[in-house]
């Protein structure tokens, strides 16, 4: 699939909010202008493969648009598991040890999924396998590097291109992985 970019836009943007004496209006209109930015870049065009335009601007072609051609491939997400060691104030994503969101991914569950993905020919090829980050030093280390391996050859068996993000790494672990990453 393919979304031509706009002049002077390189994707969706965030805009800190101020910080210091800045006031909360200055803050407002910092968020209005980030979402003013990300509304711009969603509603640009996009092309299938096949040359079928979608969107406001259905009449941008490949080479003919504003600006240069920008290319994705659609991505699924797969969460081996919430739980994370770590207390980031800004992070969203995690779940403490003993919260029902910490459970850990069950592999037939993901196997489900991705047969679902497949089925609905949903344009997907590749797959993320998205973690919280379990402690090096946790006696549960070993079964959650084993169950991402485990999710990256099974989505490789079934035609999907994994690759990971499961925070950091030893050497060791990283070269088991690298292995198992399209």
């Amino acid at each position: 699939r393919q979304r031509p970019a706009r002049p002077g836009l390189a994707g969706p943007s965030v805009e800190a909010a101020p910080t210091g004496g800045a006031s909360s209006s200055t803050a407002s209109a910092g968020a209005a202008a980030a979402s003013r930015s990300f509304a711009s870049f969603a509603a640009a065009p996009v092309a299938s493969e096949r040359g079928a335009r979608l969107g406001p601007a259905a009449g941008m072609e490949k080479g003919g648009g504003q600006g240069p051609l920008v290319t994705y491939s659609p991505s699924f997400t797969v969460v081996p598991t919430f739980e994370c060691f770590n207390s980031c104030a800004y992070c969203n994503f995690r779940a403490s040890k003993g919260q029902p969101r910490a459970e850990w991914s069950r592999l037939e569950d993901v196997r489900s999924t991705l047969e679902a993905l497949r089925r609905r020919d949903a344009g997907v090829s590749e797959i993320l396998v998205l973690s919280g980050e379990v402690h090096p030093g946790s006696k549960r280390r070993a079964a959650w590097l084993e169950l991402s391996l485990e999710i990256c050859s099974l989505a490789r068996s079934m035609g999907f291109l994994p690759h990971t993000n499961v925070g950091p790494l030893t050497r060791g672990e990283m070269g088991r992985l690298s292995a198992a990453n399209a």
